[in-house]
């Protein structure tokens, strides 16, 4: 029996997520029409007019779709959107030249357009429509309105991409999507596949249109620590030194120095008379100038906290990374209950191997 339903191939998607999407392309698209009327009347304040004969054409839709809902894709980028669009509207202005049957013609631009667009680099879906939708607006003889009809495409192809950086500025999300600077990886990463690796493999896959390098790396690395806590088992609460040695903020210079030289600590968590965590003091905190004569509370850095219950792949990025020394675990109350360092992390891998 053929089963005919086919599941969401898409996860579900937050409802704030969703949100931040369709106000991006509600608004995109208003000021997109907003400055293409401006432009083409030549005047200061748009009239009433602009509510009902607005100049967007239909690709726009979908290329605010993929610039607001799919800012990391490699299709959404601004050099696709505004490339891919613009070559497919001179594809077609060229392919109606060739004076073919409609039909034809349609077909025709939209082929050149895929080409073209694929050659430059510049792969846009929307692109596709623009093709079509240049040949349907076309009119016998009307030279002029083809060559408006492709201003337009261009010239709204870059206030979209424009409104969609300030917009993803704003809402706190990176667009256009840029490569990080190549640099050494860091230890734990050394055996972790190089970018020409993930590129090459994009490319034997053909996923190189929809998936981009540094999306693949940071989806590999997120799952290996997702494996890895799942296979180890272990939590904050397993692995933390509990009752650690502490000092109120109000412990001075002297005192401090005296428990790095006895414990040979390289980090001391700071508490409250109640127990609570307020901070972390670290070698480097007592060695800096104008130390001496200063307190605890005056040396302490806020730092990132962990549940008790919080896995093993919470507890690797922070420490791994050398943003901090040691993770605090504090319960609801924010009661310190102990302390993790990376020697703490390798001593219960080591132990957890050993009994896989």
């Amino acid at each position: 029996m053929i089963q005919l339903a086919v599941p969401p191939a898409l996860p579900r998607p937050h409802a704030r997520e969703v949100l931040l999407w369709a106000v991006g392309v509600l608004l995109g698209l208003l000021f997109v029409d907003l400055i293409l009327w401006l432009a083409s009347h030549r005047t200061l304040l748009p009239d009433a007019a602009i509510l009902s004969h607005p100049l967007l054409i239909a690709p726009f839709g979908a290329s605010a779709v993929l610039i607001f809902a799919a800012p990391a894709s490699p299709m959404a980028q601004p050099w696709p959107v505004m490339v891919g669009n613009g070559l497919a509207a001179l594809c077609a202005v060229a392919v109606l030249q060739l004076g073919l049957p409609p039909l034809v013609t349609l077909a025709a631009a939209t082929f050149l357009a895929v080409v073209a667009m694929a050659f430059a680099r510049a792969l846009h879906p929307p692109g596709g429509a623009v093709a079509l939708a240049t040949v349907l607006a076309a009119q016998p003889g009307n030279i002029q309105g083809l060559a408006d009809l492709v201003v337009t495409v261009i010239l709204g192809s870059a206030l979209l991409v424009a409104f969609g950086m300030a917009y993803h500025r704003v809402t706190a999300r990176s667009y256009p999507f840029r490569a990080t600077p190549a640099a050494p990886p860091a230890p734990e990463r050394r055996l972790a596949p190089t970018p020409l690796a993930l590129a090459s493999a994009l490319d034997r896959l053909r996923l190189g249109t929809i998936l981009g390098v540094e999306d693949l790396a940071q989806l590999i690395e997120t799952a290996e620590e997702t494996v890895v806590s799942q296979s180890v088992g272990l939590s904050a609460a397993d692995i933390m030194t509990p009752d650690p040695v502490t000092v109120r903020p109000e412990a001075d210079w002297r005192a401090l120095s005296a428990l790095f030289v006895q414990h040979g600590f390289r980090s001391i968590p700071v508490v409250d008379t109640l127990g609570r965590f307020v901070g972390l003091i670290t070698v480097q905190d007592i060695l800096r100038p104008g130390a001496q004569g200063l307190t605890a509370r005056h040396l302490l850095d806020v730092t990132d906290i962990l549940p008790p219950g919080a896995q093993l792949a919470d507890l690797l990025p922070p420490l791994a990374q050398g943003h901090q020394p040691a993770l605090p675990v504090v319960d609801a109350d924010g009661i310190l209950l102990g302390i993790i360092t990376r020697s703490d992390i390798v001593a219960a891998l080591v132990h957890a191997m050993s009994h896989i």
